[in-house]
């Protein structure tokens, strides 16, 4: 019988204490796991996943949007609307406090990763989706953008 090599070992035992861990303790995994990782420089995208494993919605809000901004700067749409829509999705089923800058900034980036996907009809709806908070929170520079990006 061949002997199993102890890499293999270790990485079967952390993968049977994960999956054998609770709900909580995961979390707890992912949010130490999110302080190293922070701290070595870790990805933005990599930074999300594991604020957002960890529960913390305000963290993943932020990485995802920086992970968002990475990805269109290298064309990485589909990447970028993942992460944008991520973000989205956070503020609204957490009813985050989220500035009128963050989402201006949401939703111009969202909006123009649909663009260059060349998907007019979610583009459109993310600036309408822009134009109706921007009038809900009476923010004329937002309801401006919005206006002209759905000229």
């Amino acid at each position: 019988m061949e002997a199993v090599p102890y890499v293999f070992a270790h990485d079967k035992f952390r993968e049977v204490v994960y999956t054998e861990a609770g709900d909580a303790r995961r979390r707890i995994f992912h949010g130490r796991a999110l302080q190293v990782l922070e701290r070595a420089g870790a990805s933005a995208a990599v930074l999300a996943y594991h604020a957002l494993a960890s529960g913390s919605a305000d963290l993943a809000f932020r990485w995802s949007m920086v992970a968002g901004d990475e990805a269109m700067t290298v064309f990485a749409v589909r990447d970028a609307i993942g992460h944008y829509e991520q973000a989205h999705h956070l503020a609204g089923e957490h009813q985050m406090d989220v500035s009128a800058t963050s989402l201006h900034h949401l939703y111009s980036q969202l909006g123009r990763a649909y663009e260059i996907r060349n998907d007019a009809k979610a583009a459109q709806a993310t600036y309408q989706t822009m134009l109706e908070t921007a009038r809900l929170m009476h923010d004329a520079e937002m309801e401006c953008v919005a206006l002209n990006r759905q000229a």
